[in-house]
């Protein structure tokens, strides 16, 4: 029945009945959750003010069934911008020599773990490169870090994410007891030849298997896509099977951005808005999935138009005069609590509880296999 209609859509003649159903469609997921597949791809290839319009707003009415109006607030701690990989895309890849490369100590880190604490994010991640300095000593040469989540995780005590690439699996459960619940690494694609072109040198099926590990050493796992690269939309689409196959329990869909120093820099830079929509789809289709907004390059406009999408996590807070290693990023002072909170009162929207987070995401199943092997991505 659903290609029936999707038929129709694509038929002249059917031009004005497709496009109804279409809305049909919208206006129920609103209610119930989930659109076939075509539809996906109709509204990633060809979007109208209207379908944006219906998508935006099934999306934000699924966020408020299953979130109320309360959003997480991540704040971000980038410990190194030392990295051995050569990603086409990433302005700290090991060859580009316009990035300003350094390691934060230990007790720097806690401090800013500290202030980020105290101005009232729920969660802190460490993010960085792969630093030869943890990666190229064996399973000893992640000591510091080991120590580092402790001593995070004991003097805030908040969750800690680490997004430090891909982990060896040895390392897992020494993290996890070390005060870790989340692992974050991005596949950025699951077409395997663009994940080649984009984590050039990079292992596929190991990316992936990182993943898998940490579930199975008791982390909660962030996969992410990388939106505006030459992919498709069946390519988001199979991304969006592959990450709820995954388990992941936290899904981000990102902008490309050209950046100098690196091999796509001469790459035209990407709309938000197909960024927007991928977030939308995810949150129709899984409604109790956790999505960010991120802060990192498009400041208070990108928010609030991933918010409106969907997202129900503000991710990328940073203390005010944090160092982004002279990337183009958003300016400090708009990562910071005082400055994102007129665009979440804009959005209808405020911080959630630190016991909200505890109780509620902390708890939160892994996305269900079922949903992903079924109708929706068939």
């Amino acid at each position: 029945m659903k290609r029936d209609l999707w038929a129709g859509v694509q038929s002249g003649s059917g031009l004005r009945q497709g496009r109804e159903a279409l809305y049909a469609m919208l206006d129920q997921a609103a209610v119930t959750a989930g659109i076939p597949p075509s539809a996906m791809i109709r509204l990633l290839d060809s979007p109208t003010p209207e379908l944006l319009n219906r998508l935006f707003t099934a999306a934000r009415s699924q966020r408020e069934r299953h979130f109320g109006t309360r959003v997480y607030l991540y704040g971000t701690l980038n410990i190194s911008t030392h990295c051995r990989q050569r990603c086409s895309f990433c302005y700290f890849r090991k060859t580009n020599r316009l990035a300003r490369r350094y390691r934060q100590p230990l007790p720097q880190v806690v401090d800013q773990a500290r202030c980020l604490a105290a101005s009232g994010v729920h969660l802190i991640n460490l993010t960085g490169g792969e630093d030869p300095f943890f990666f190229d000593d064996g399973l000893h040469g992640f000591d510091p870090l080991v120590e580092m989540v402790r001593a995070v995780s004991t003097d805030t005590g908040l969750p800690v994410m680490i997004s430090m690439g891909v982990l060896p699996g040895a390392v897992m459960p020494r993290l996890h007891a070390a005060g870790a619940v989340w692992y974050a690494c991005y596949q950025e694609t699951y077409n395997r030849q663009r994940f080649g072109q984009l984590r050039v040198g990079q292992d596929f099926d190991q990316c992936y298997q990182s993943k898998m590990t940490a579930r199975q050493n008791g982390l909660l796992v962030e996969d992410g896509v990388l939106c505006g690269t030459g992919e498709t939309s069946r390519d988001l689409l199979d991304a969006f099977t592959a990450m709820a196959r995954l388990g992941a329990s936290q899904v981000r869909a990102t902008t490309f951005v050209p950046l100098v120093g690196t091999p796509m820099h001469d790459e035209a830079p990407s709309s938000s808005l197909r960024t927007s929509i991928a977030i939308a789809l995810l949150r129709i289709t899984y409604p109790d999935l956790l999505i960010p907004a991120p802060l990192d390059w498009g400041g208070m406009a990108d928010l609030r138009e991933h918010l409106n999408a969907g997202a129900n996590v503000v991710a990328g807070l940073v203390t005010p005069g944090s160092d982004a290693g002279e990337l183009p990023m958003a300016r400090s002072e708009q990562r910071t609590m005082e400055g994102i909170a007129c665009t979440l009162r804009g959005c209808g929207l405020a911080p959630a509880s630190a016991d909200t987070y505890r109780d509620r995401v902390l708890r939160h199943s892994p996305i269900e296999t079922r949903k992903a092997s079924g109708e929706v991505f068939s």
